[in-house]
């Protein structure tokens, strides 16, 4: 079962914002080969909410719900 839930970027944690970059970064620069920044300061601004799926203590899903400008 997957344990989901949905944050403002506020409310992050600072290990539940490290869980975060660390998938992002394992996903994208290294299984899809797209060597880009990533922390680009756009995860914690405005009203930028973040849904984390957690199985069993370990992050393995996220999504970025964002007002792209």
């Amino acid at each position: 079962m997957i344990d989901w839930q949905d944050l403002h970027h506020s409310e992050l944690t600072v290990p539940q914002l490290y869980a975060l970059l660390k998938l992002r970064c394992a996903v994208f620069v290294v299984e899809q080969r797209c060597p880009y920044l990533d922390v680009d300061g756009d995860d914690l601004v405005g009203d930028n909410r973040h849904i984390l799926g957690w199985h069993q203590g370990e992050l393995g899903g996220v999504c970025e719900d964002s007002e792209k400008r």
